[in-house]
């Protein structure tokens, strides 16, 4: 146990809970490691047989990394060097991410609340997914001049109708009902429950007591996406970002003017590169995915390529000065260059050695 993660063992059942709700359960690399440590020791002990992870009933799983953190270590390094903890963090978080996907028993996690960039790292590989009325999916990382990561490179790219290149260039934000529709969540258990489902859970295991507890997808409301998905297909399934902008406006309706408006103020450096990310992501396993990512991250980091990165200045605007205003560079997305696509994926950053 450390002072944001808490551990405890009821009747076979590992019950995992990050405790650091001022900041919503972001993850620093304290958290990384102490997740990757007790899981590795819950994996080689008999007497576990099942995890269930969770975050706080009241905020919700997690809202990402604590990317704060590693702006302000990065700002910090001397000239021309780069922080370390802008390798390791990423390194040892695509680690886990790989090792939850590896787990050997059946996992579990609650996605009530807040579950976002980060917290999808941690959630996505479970066995059942359960989300609440109060559930807010999404991969916000254009907005700060990132790339969806933690997989997302993998997991987005293969949901229905181009919802997860619209997800990933936007940033846009999932409700229960359609996470579920999506395949994102696979249970909905009303958020009133879920204090009730953690006690049974604990007495006979979180696969029966989530069973017992879910209801009907149809019991998680209507999915706001719905409506708009033949929309996100239609203009969202081009290979470049500037086409996609193209086929918003020729769609002349008030939904495309605000996904369009939205893209505006987002990185266009970002944004093409997620866009090639899960274009390049066919055929490409879990484990291939977080490699690409942590590469092209990597590349956003190096303090000694010519282009200023935006993740920076993402920060500064969105974290740190909190003025909403970034100066992106370049500030077209025609002016991401193929052979800038090309450097980030190809970046070479270290192999993950996965676990």
């Amino acid at each position: 146990m450390t002072d944001t993660l808490n551990f405890t063992l009821s009747n076979g059942l590992g019950l995992i809970q990050l405790n650091r709700p001022r900041a919503l359960n972001a993850l620093d690399m304290s958290m990384v490691d102490g997740l990757t440590s007790q899981l590795q020791r819950w994996e080689a002990d008999d007497s576990v047989s099942q995890y269930l992870m969770m975050g706080s009933l009241e905020k919700g799983l997690c809202a990402g990394g604590d990317v704060k953190t590693l702006y302000m270590e990065a700002v910090a390094a001397p000239k021309g060097s780069k922080a370390a903890i802008t390798r390791d963090f990423f390194y040892n978080e695509y680690q886990l991410n790989a090792f939850l996907s590896d787990l050997k028993k059946p996992f579990s996690v609650l996605m009530n609340g807040v579950c976002m960039g980060g917290g999808m790292g941690l959630a996505i590989n479970a066995g059942k997914r359960v989300v609440s009325e109060t559930t807010k999916i999404a991969m916000p990382e254009t907005a700060i001049g990132f790339i969806p990561d933690v997989g997302a490179t993998y997991f987005l790219s293969r949901l229905p109708d181009q919802v997860g290149t619209y997800m990933g260039l936007t940033g846009a934000r999932l409700n229960a009902a359609d996470a579920l529709a999506v395949g994102l969540a696979t249970h909905f258990v009303p958020q009133d429950r879920l204090e009730a489902l953690l006690e049974a859970a604990g007495q006979e295991g979180a696969d029966t007591a989530i069973a017992r507890f879910a209801e009907p997808a149809e019991a998680a409301g209507p999915s706001e996406l719905a409506a708009q998905r033949p929309l996100i297909k239609r203009c969202f399934s081009a290979d470049r970002v500037s086409e996609i902008y193209h086929r918003l406006a020729n769609e002349g309706s008030s939904e495309a003017t605000a996904m369009a408006d939205v893209m505006q103020t987002r990185s266009p450096t970002s944004m093409v590169l997620a866009l090639a990310l899960q274009r390049n992501a066919e055929g490409r396993s879990f484990k291939e995915c977080l490699q690409l990512e942590f590469n092209v991250a990597q590349w956003l980091f190096d303090p000694n390529r010519p282009e200023k990165s935006d993740f920076f200045e993402g920060i500064r605007s969105v974290l740190v000065d909190k003025d909403h205003n970034p100066h992106w560079h370049p500030i077209q997305v025609d002016d991401v260059s193929p052979d800038t696509v090309a450097r980030a994926l190809s970046f070479p950053a270290d192999r993950i050695a996965f676990l």
